[in-house]
């Protein structure tokens, strides 16, 4: 466990998504904010200022880590959010060493599902549709809907895993795992 201890000394990648930005960048760049909030808060203000933004219609995704050769080869939206997603959680669980493989981060998706791992599916989002409610957008702004709360029991794993599975992880303890399988969501 050591990595918990020595993490607030290091560097890491965080992917960070948002349409709310002003009450935060006032916060961490204010005299008044922690030296190191300070920092990465000035650093993501400038970042946004330097950037451009790309203007997307009415069906396009914001799609991180989607180069455009992947748009030329796969042309199926819900597919390139999958990739999205697997390439988002290699900031977490590999390194991005430049190799492309569209199947390995398809692969990564789906295990991220299977296990209810569901932060990566934050960043993806398309413009929310006229028949959606508007908890689709999630932490985001209303006009969007946000891939994540797009997928079903995002927000219940209980309805991802089996009943032995959440036994075994609760070490072997059946009455636990019913305990925890009852509680209302």
């Amino acid at each position: 466990h050591v990595n918990r201890i020595l993490e607030p000394y290091g560097f890491h990648t965080v992917i960070v998504t948002g349409t709310h930005w002003r009450n935060f960048l006032a916060l961490r760049c204010s005299r008044n904010a922690q030296p190191e909030a300070q920092d990465f808060g000035l650093a993501i203000a400038k970042a946004m200022q330097a950037s451009a933004s790309k203007e997307l219609d009415t069906e396009g995704w914001h799609l991180p880590y989607v180069q455009e050769e992947d748009l030329r080869e796969i042309t199926d939206p819900e597919t390139l959010a999958k990739i999205s997603a697997g390439r988002c959680a290699r900031v977490s669980y590999l390194t991005q060493d430049g190799r492309r493989s569209l199947d390995a981060d398809i692969t990564m998706c789906r295990r991220l599902l299977e296990g209810g791992h569901m932060s990566p599916f934050e960043h993806q989002a398309r413009p929310r549709r006229f028949n959606e409610p508007s908890g689709v957008s999630g932490n985001l702004h209303p006009p969007w809907a946000q891939h994540r709360k797009l997928l079903p029991s995002e927000n219940d794993f209980s309805r991802l895993i089996s009943s032995s599975e959440l036994t075994e992880g609760c070490r072997g303890d059946n009455s636990l795992a019913k305990f925890i399988l009852s509680l209302t969501s």
